[in-house]
């Protein structure tokens, strides 16, 4: 907003960026006369401004003028265009896989980068809560679509502790203010490379310890949860399954009647729980109706502690026919030529009745 002091007549006010004049952009408010003004006016326009990037470092200014010849001008806004983070993603080198399994005193690299943004992003890192950043280092960032913006990045090296087992190791980045991006989370597994007690402890004490088993495991399917699940043949269904809270994070098995389906199910990212000390793990199976699948059951399994497995209830699967009736004409045109006579073009037609079943 650009606003004068009180004045006789009213202003005229302008707007410039840099130097191009954009007061088409703007909008002249009403003139503001206060007790006893003597007919002075405040006059004042406002400006709606969309960011664009080719704008960095420019300068915001207007001008207001009521007498001839005598034009006064604000000071300069420099303008600084923000692109907020908007992706965070959280990598381990050697084996990218959840949750992660180190062997005990052991390092491990986790690399935590950016999309594209303006400026460079602060990337913090946690434990399950816990602030760890200061173990990690921070990367040059590097130029992106001409240096308009860049990917932000930090690697921690971590060390495996065995007190760590179940743990939760993510980040965050944050480039503009109250804009924070959280990456996806990983478990920590902690492995022993022998059966000697550590640190006087038994590690199946550790185990007991920091581990949390899940105990329930939720099967529900869309649009419609019911059971039977009726399916169109041919047509998409959407399984979910869902674990309690525990740590570490579950892997969750699929069956089809006692074969194992999962390879077509996409695991999903862990929801954090009880201030990360616990998570509750999820995966998906999009299904697709077949008709031999008819009467078969579903389900799933979890496992989040070895030798203690979860099963869901069972969905029993009722596939459903498109059963299709109608009537098709054929038709059928050719060209005769009799010996001795111009050609002579005949058509026909047959309408016959179509029934579409099926058989189970």
């Amino acid at each position: 907003m650009c606003t004068t002091d009180a004045g006789r007549p009213s202003a005229r006010i302008q707007w410039y960026l840099s130097s191009l004049n954009i007061t088409d952009l703007s909008t002249p408010q009403q003139d503001i006369c206060n007790a006893d003004c003597n007919g002075k006016v405040i006059s004042s326009s406002v400006l709606v401004y969309i960011g664009n990037i080719i704008d960095t470092g420019k300068t915001i200014h207007c001008t207001a003028n009521n007498l001839d010849g005598e034009v006064v001008k604000s000071q300069d806004r420099y303008i600084d265009i923000l692109f907020p983070v908007s992706k965070v993603t959280l990598t381990a080198t050697q084996s990218d896989e959840n949750p992660i399994k180190i062997v005990s005193g052991s390092q491990q690299r986790f690399i935590c980068t950016t999309d594209a943004s303006r400026p460079a992003a602060r990337i913090q890192w946690y434990l399950s809560g816990t602030n760890i950043t200061d173990e990690a280092s921070a990367q040059p960032s590097i130029c992106s679509a001409g240096c308009e913006t860049v990917i932000s990045s930090s690697v921690l090296s971590y060390i495996g502790n065995i007190t760590d087992i179940g743990k939760i190791i993510y980040c965050t980045a944050a480039n503009v203010e109250g804009q924070s991006v959280n990456s996806t989370m990983r478990s920590v597994d902690i492995l022993c490379s022998c059966n000697k007690n550590i640190n006087d402890v038994n590690l199946n004490y550790y185990f007991r310890l920091f581990s949390v088993p899940i105990t329930k495991v939720n099967l529900t399917a869309t649009p419609t949860d019911e059971n039977p699940i009726k399916v169109i043949s041919g047509s998409y269904q959407r399984f979910i399954c869902t674990t309690d809270a525990g740590r570490p994070s579950a892997r969750i098995q699929w069956y089809m009647s006692g074969t194992n389906v999962t390879d077509e199910a996409s695991p999903q990212p862990s929801s954090c729980s009880a201030g990360c000390e616990t998570v509750m793990s999820s995966s998906v199976l999009s299904y697709i109706g077949n008709i031999t699948d008819n009467g078969r059951t579903i389900y799933c399994s979890a496992v989040n502690v070895e030798g203690q497995s979860v099963n869901s209830t069972m969905k029993s699967i009722d596939i459903l026919c498109r059963n299709d009736s109608d009537s098709y004409t054929c038709h059928a045109k050719n060209i005769l030529t009799p010996s001795g006579m111009s050609p002579q073009e005949r058509t026909s037609q047959q309408m016959f009745d179509v029934n579409v079943q099926c058989e189970y």
